[in-house]
């Protein structure tokens, strides 16, 4: 058995992640706009909300760096003093005529297994939702890290 069939994952399938930093809302806000620009590859065409007096970012449609044919969107909410993002919408997109062309992970189950040689079965799904939750974390760790990093000459 791998670690992928024993992770259990959130229904709906979403990650949320919450942070606290002793700065007001303009400059959390300002913060996470230069790391969006600088660490999502299509940032600039694909805003759907950007709102500073709010404090919200709104991004759909990110490709997966794992994994291209998966796609997400993410929220972030600021607020004086902390900030949250969302990871949700997670989906699979399928390019081939005639198909779904988006696959919603949460209709994707878990009992699709393959095989992969005598005596061991994967849990494909759980691998690639595992995937996806990993690519969640280290982005929310990159983002927390480039807030909280002070800016000395």
């Amino acid at each position: 058995m791998k670690i992928a069939d024993t992770v259990s994952f959130p229904k709906p399938f979403v990650f949320t992640y919450i942070d606290t930093a002793a700065e007001v809302k303009h400059v959390l806000y300002s913060k996470a706009y230069q790391w969006f620009a600088s660490n999502v590859t299509n940032y600039n065409r694909g805003l759907q909300m950007q709102d500073s007096t709010v404090g919200k970012i709104v991004l759909p449609d990110i490709t997966c760096g794992y994994s291209p044919e998966y796609r997400y969107t993410i929220t972030l909410d600021v607020k004086d003093g902390k900030y949250r993002m969302v990871f949700s919408d997670f989906y699979r997109k399928n390019d081939e005529p005639y198909a779904i062309k988006r696959i919603p992970i949460d209709t994707i189950e878990s009992f699709k297994l393959i095989y992969l040689g005598p005596g061991t079965k994967h849990n494909y799904w759980q691998a690639e939702k595992l995937h996806l939750r990993q690519e969640s974390e280290t982005l929310f760790a990159s983002l927390k890290s480039f807030i909280h990093k002070t800016d000395e000459f």
